[in-house]
């Protein structure tokens, strides 16, 4: 299988099956074959392939593709002894929405939040929708505390400008829980775990705000 390009740019897959005749001195004396264009196939695999790891809502990436990028990420940050946040996100308010506007106004709320959350990050952060109004972002660039509170501020910023949904004016925001690798653990699971800790902490706090985890004393 190859991916062959038109002289128009037209992108396309071939499935390319080949059969070779030898004469008795194993020398090629003819090849003939047959081709297929299977680019119907490669596109719906990709498909399949994508939405495995997305949300179907958002089309951020989702918890399972979440969890395989931090393994990364920590895999990366014990061979090159690096540093990088672990946010864990809530918005604030999200089930009165749901409750007085519907489900509907709700989904197209978490739609626009998502691609909010998008522009508000650099190309090298990422950011995935893990189940209801709940986000993580992982940003393996964030080493010190000043970098660290401009992106989540950044965050709590773009949650909390006003959305017009459906003719309904609506105003969220975002608590957030910070966790740093590999300060506070070496391990994916304990750094969501102690992210989400500082989330709940933050909204505890008054909400609208961030918290970076601190172990109890």
């Amino acid at each position: 299988e190859f991916r062959a390009v038109w002289p128009d740019g037209t992108i396309c897959w071939i499935d390319n099956r080949m059969i070779i005749e030898r004469n008795p001195m194993g020398a090629i004396v003819a090849i003939d074959g047959i081709q297929y264009d299977i680019t119907d196939r490669k596109l719906q695999q990709e498909r399949i392939e994508y939405m495995a790891g997305h949300d179907p809502l958002t089309e951020l990436p989702n918890r399972a593709l979440c969890m395989d990028t931090l393994a990364r990420a920590v895999s990366a940050g014990k061979r090159y002894h690096r540093e990088f946040a672990v946010m864990y996100m809530d918005l604030d308010y999200f089930k009165e929405v749901n409750d007085q506007l519907g489900h509907d106004v709700g989904d197209l709320l978490l739609v626009e939040i998502s691609q909010r959350f998008k522009k508000a990050l650099r190309t090298s952060e990422f950011v995935a929708r893990i189940g209801g109004d709940e986000f993580v972002v992982i940003a393996e660039q964030l080493t010190i505390p000043e970098d660290i509170d401009v992106v989540a501020r950044r965050l709590i910023a773009a949650a909390a400008e006003p959305i017009e949904l459906n003719g309904h004016s609506c105003r969220v925001s975002v608590s957030v829980g910070i966790s740093i690798f590999p300060h506070h653990s070496s391990d994916s699971d304990m750094l969501v775990k102690f992210a989400d800790v500082a989330m709940y902490r933050a909204k505890q706090a008054g909400r609208n705000s961030y918290q970076i985890y601190q172990a109890e004393p």
